[in-house]
């Protein structure tokens, strides 16, 4: 605070306008008063304030008014009344003793009570708070909450809140939300309300054993819990075991050598650190190892399972299922059949077994399938991918991928014989002679995967799951079961010697439980699920003890199977899947068969569980023996379509289909794709893709963009979609649909069908190839070049200025709307052998259109390419635009017939060049060499000082349509042309008359022949076979008779020089060294008008 007198307003001490009264609310602990003069120097020396007596409130001891601002606060409010704001951020306040005011505010804030003496009840819902150092508080904005080392009572709200009851038997519960539970030690009550909601023991300074299903058996900080709406777990940092319940369950192990089972229901299993075993159970689970060498079994059901970084042992268990590397730190090397590790990244050390799907990582992997219906995805990078035998699945990811969907033949396949096998419990002790089995086993034998897994549910003493191993230690008294086998067909016989004990505790009312889980070996053949299952359970006690045992059996989809008792005692009854011993008979010995029950499931099963337990909770320690495990495998069904289904992705894939019905889909990049064997489908999708269809009648459809597509052999149906597509059908009766831009197709051999079907094509010009055999073509809207080729072709140019050759064969064509260009050849015509007296008409043409077509009709059929000898003309009436033409030789004899309709042209014969006036007369323009004489208009015979030439073949021509030639009709102009006369766009023709003179005050001027279009007789043409335009160079720019008209010779300048070819740019610098300069040039000959000048001109 500053506070400034006026100038010049001086008072008395005693007056009131020069006093301040200052009042500070507090809290305060020091005043600081600072005093200056602003006045002048004269009188700064004898001024002063004054300053009162000051008057303050204290402040009682402890009642602290704390505001944490923003940041991750911690404040401790201690004794006394205190208001304590957290402000922003994430804060954890503990007002301490008193009638509090705490507020959290905004973020995620945790109300704490650990210093108080007392057990505390805090509810975050309804705000209302009691107990301890809770009692007289009040609360709003917390998220969360730490309760005492005594017996809390702690509730959520409808956020996720963590409720913490840190020691002491605590009731927490989270209401809605998805909310985290942390009971700590003592025998908490954990409910987790509506939402996804967590047990953690998270904060155990010792391991855990923590059941969702049977908390009776928990151990360390889960003693003693019972859980209500709990879904998840999360163990210690130590080595815990957690097992999941009927839902889907979320298990996490963090670090230490974890346990972790799912049950039944989709499951998520972490392992954490170190090595961990991960237990997927029933259902379609998902297992991840985490670090260390970790040891994951899927169960039944659908599984995915990443072992992640160590040397991990991978077994899907039944059903089909996923090895995830998704997450590696570089890319992989898998092929699911291998028998010895895997290699690169998190698959260095892996072994895998019973796995069907692989998940590649965002590197560039090698996947490799086996001979199974295999699901790959390859993820990000540039994988090699091969599916192996086997209708596959095959999706690339981003990244340039190679794909080989499968072999090129059919390998062949042997499919196993089914086999008697049997859980053999005395050969488990041959390779580890510890009878106690509690930690479970796997027994491989006649590619069948045993796992036997123990779980118990009592917290008593002197439970265990062990081996009878009494005949091999030289125990003469070892325990022998009853083991009579009437009922099993064949051979097959119990050892009457080898069993396992499931023992339970004493005096406890749970149960202890076996379960043996079947699954196949790599490559063994075989399903994994096994059928006709024969064991006995022995040594069901009656009388005190009353025994009940539960058998449930499930496929490797986790669905239930029939399980079928027979027992001959009465004094055993049977309720479903339960057996349940009587009350008043007396024990008897495990070889008796009244205490014996033969268990048989049909199947097909993959999975088997025993439930031990008694109704009357003796004193003593009671066991049941199971004998071996009699079963038959179940031989995979043999795939021999290998039908793959593969889709690229981002990226330039390259993908392979192999044998089989295939679907490939290229999806984004420019992808090649390779159908090979079978009726494949092949997707380019986006990019310029390359599919070739291979064996097999295809269907191709190239997608977006500039397509290259081949049917190969087979009938293929070929779609080009958008995008300037070059298509051919190749061998078989192909369907081709094109014209969604400016394709290129070629038939190939077969009777094929070819259709535009891309409406009207504006930019480009369709070029068709028939190709062999008897074709039907649709080349639709657009100018179009069509070509019959081999075949009795039926040709249909439909709407557009249509260009359309026959080819060889009985060609019938119908030119439909535009102005169309028919050309037939001398391969066109029947010949006529000796003097025969029939002939028939060979080609068919129907120009189309009519008077008043839309898109213009003025059809020409151009005779002239192939050089017919002779020709006659014969219309039908005088005028018509039907008839026939009759080709002779050159005897005059009739060789062959053309049919027509609705033509309005026909050129009979063809000008090989234009014909240049020199002093021996006409002479072709390509005759010319340096030194002849040619007539010239100005100087009268001028030698030729060099001649140049350029080809350009048709697909130059249609690249560039400004180079196409310029064709003026016979007497079009005023003084000729004396035949047709065909030069370049740019050349240019003298015109000369009043008018010119009158215009522009020369009687002579030069025409660019593109500037003549529009008049009677001028067009531009498209040769087929293409064009040479000849350049003529005299010692200056000339004027020279070309066909009977007057016409410019080669005018160089420097953007002419400049588009030249550097050896004909030097050929021309040579011989004029001075157009070197870029402003020499050969002066005009004559007056050259601009575009509009010559329309003005030709419009008179």
């Amino acid at each position: 605070m500053t506070i400034t007198a006026a100038q010049n307003s001086a008072t008395n001490t005693n007056s009131i306008n020069g006093w301040a009264g200052i009042s500070i609310p507090g809290p305060v602990t020091s005043i600081v008063i600072t005093y200056s003069n602003a006045g002048d120097a004269s009188s700064n020396a004898n001024q002063q304030i004054l300053i009162s007596d000051v008057q303050f409130n204290a402040i009682p001891l402890d009642s602290d008014s704390i505001l944490g601002g923003t940041g991750n606060d911690a404040i401790f409010g201690g004794i006394g009344t205190d208001t304590i704001d957290g402000g922003a951020d994430n804060d954890v306040i503990e007002g301490g003793a008193g009638n509090d005011s705490l507020i959290g505010n905004t973020g995620t804030d945790t109300l704490s009570y650990a210093s108080s003496t007392a057990g505390v009840n805090v509810n975050l819902a309804t705000g209302a708070v009691s107990g301890g150092h809770a009692a007289g508080d009040t609360i709003s904005g917390f998220e969360n909450v730490t309760g005492t080392g005594l017996g809390d009572t702690l509730t959520g709200d409808n956020n996720d809140n963590v409720l913490s009851g840190l020691t002491g038997a605590d009731s927490l519960n989270g209401a809605g939300g998805n909310d985290t539970l942390i009971g700590g030690a003592g025998a908490d009550t954990l409910v987790g309300g509506s939402g996804t909601d967590t047990a953690s023991y998270q904060t155990a300074t010792a391991s855990v054993i923590a059941n969702l299903a049977t908390p009776a058996g928990n151990t360390g900080d889960a003693a003693g819990d019972s859980y209500s709406s709990i879904e998840n777990l999360i163990g210690s940092t130590l080595s815990d075991s957690l097992g999941g319940n009927a839902g889907a369950n979320l298990l996490e192990g963090l670090a230490g050598a974890d346990t972790l089972s799912g049950s039944t229901g989709a499951d998520t299993l972490f392992g954490g650190a170190d090595v961990d075993q991960l237990f997927g159970g029933i259902d379609n689970d998902l297992l991840d190892g985490g670090t260390g060498a970790d040891f994951l079994f899927g169960g039944s059901g659908r599984d995915t399972l990443a072992g992640g970084d160590g040397a991990d042992s991978v077994d899907g268990g039944q059903g089909f299922d996923f090895a995830d590397y998704s997450g590696s730190n570089a890319a992989v090397s898998v092929n699911l059949n291998d028998t010895v590790a895997e290699s690169g990244g998190h698959a260095a050390g892996d072994t895998l077994s019973s796995i069907e799907g692989l998940i590649g990582s965002t590197f560039g992997d090698t996947l490799i399938g086996d001979m199974k219906a295999n699901i790959i995805l390859g993820g990000g990078g540039a994988d090699t991918i091969d599916g192996g035998f086997g209708s596959d699945s095959i999706q690339g990811g981003d990244g340039n991928d190679v794909i080989d969907a499968g072999p090129d033949t059919a390998p062949v396949i042997t499919p196993p014989l089914p086999q008697d096998l049997r859980l053999d419990w005395d050969a488990q002790l041959l390779t580890n002679p510890n009878p106690n089995i509690d930690a479970g086993f796997t027994q491989t034998t006649g590619g069948i995967n045993i796992q036997v897994t123990y779980t118990e549910d009592d917290s008593a003493t002197n439970t265990a799951f062990t081996i009878d191993n009494g005949p091999l230690a030289g125990n003469a008294d070892a325990v022998s079961i009853y083991a009579v086998n009437d009922e099993i067909p064949g051979d097959r016989e119990f050892d009457t010697d080898s069993a396992g004990v499931l023992t339970r505790a004493v005096g406890g009312a749970g149960t202890t439980e076996a379960t043996i889980n079947f699954s196949s070996a790599a490559n063994s053949g075989l399903t994994g699920e096994v059928s006709d299952v024969y064991f006995r359970i022995s040594d069901i006690d009656v009388g005190g003890f009353r025994d009940t045992v539960t058998v449930l059996a499930f496929d490797a989809l986790g669905n239930p199977v029939p399980v079928d008792f027979t027992v001959v005692a009465t004094q055993i009854t049977e309720s479903g899947n339960t057996l349940t011993a009587a009350a008043s008979a007396s024990p008897v010995a495990p070889s008796s068969a009244s205490g014996s029950a033969l268990v048989y499931v049909q199947g097909p099963v993959a999975s088997i569980v025993i439930q031990y337990g008694d109704l009357n909770n003796p004193g003593s320690q009671q066991a049941i023996l199971l004998s071996d495990v009699l079963f038959t495998t179940i031989p995979e069904s043999v795939d021999n379509a290998d039908d793959d289904t593969v889709s690229g992705g981002l990226g330039d894939d390259f993908i392979q289909a192999g044998i089989g019905i295939d679907s490939l889909m290229g999806d984004e990049g420019n992808d090649t794709l390779l159908g090979e064997a079978g009726n494949d489908l092949l997707f380019g999708g986006i990019g310029e893709d390359s599919l070739d269809g291979g064996i097999g009648d295809d269907q191709l459809d190239g997608g977006a963009d500039n397509d290259t597509l081949l049917g190969d052999t087979g009938s293929d149906t070929i779609f080009g979609g958008s995008g300037a597509d070059s298509i051919e059908g190749g061998d078989g009766n192909d369907t081709i649909l094109f014209g969604e831009g400016a394709d290129t197709v070629f038939g190939g051999d077969g009777s094929d069908l070819i259709d535009d079907v891309g409406g009207i094509q504006l930019a480009g010009v369709n070029l068709v190839y028939s190709g062999s055999g008897n074709d039907t073509v649709y080349t639709g809207d657009g100018a179009d070049l069509l070509f019959g080729d081999a075949g009795n072709d039926v040709l249909y140019g439909e709407n557009g200025n249509d260009t359309i050759t026959g080819g060889t064969g009985n060609d019938t064509v119908y030119g439909d709307q535009g102005n169309d260009v028919f050309v037939v050849g001398l391969n066109d015509v029947t010949t006529v052998a000796g003097d025969a007296d029939t002939l028939a008409p060979y080609e068919v043409i129907y120009g189309g259109g009519g008077p008043g077509a839309s898109l213009g009709d003025n059809d020409t059929i151009d005779l002239s390419v192939f050089g017919f000898s002779r020709v006659v003309i014969v219309p039908s009436a005088p005028g018509s635009e039907d008839g026939y033409i009759k080709i002779l030789d050159t005897l005059g004899n009739e060789i062959g017939r053309i049919d027509y309709f609705n033509i309005e042209n026909i050129f009979p014969c063809f000008t090989p060049g234009v014909m240049i006036l020199t002093d021996r007369g006409e002479v072709p323009v390509e005759a010319l060499v340096p030194g002849d004489l040619v007539m010239t208009r100005d100087n009268g015979l001028q030698p030729v000082r060099w001649v140049g030439r350029r080809d350009l073949g048709l697909l130059d021509l249609m690249a560039d349509p400004d180079l196409q030639p310029i064709e003026i009709a016979t007497g079009a102009l005023a003084n000729g042309p004396d035949r047709v006369l065909r030069v370049s766009p740019q050349h240019r023709v003298l015109v000369e008359g009043a008018r010119a003179e009158l215009m522009f005050g020369e009687a002579e001027v030069l025409v660019a022949a593109k500037h003549l279009l529009g008049q009677a007789g001028v067009t531009r043409v498209l040769p087929l076979e293409g064009v040479a335009y000849i350049h003529i160079l005299f010692d200056r720019h000339e004027i020279v008779q070309s066909d009977g008209v007057w016409t410019e010779s080669f005018q160089p300048a420097d953007r002419m020089l400049s588009a030249m070819d550097a050896e004909v740019r030097g050929e021309v610098l040579k011989l004029f060294p001075q157009l070197a300069k870029a402003e020499a040039a050969f002066p005009a000959a004559r007056l050259s008008l601009k575009a509009h000048e010559a329309r003005v001109l030709l419009a008179g």
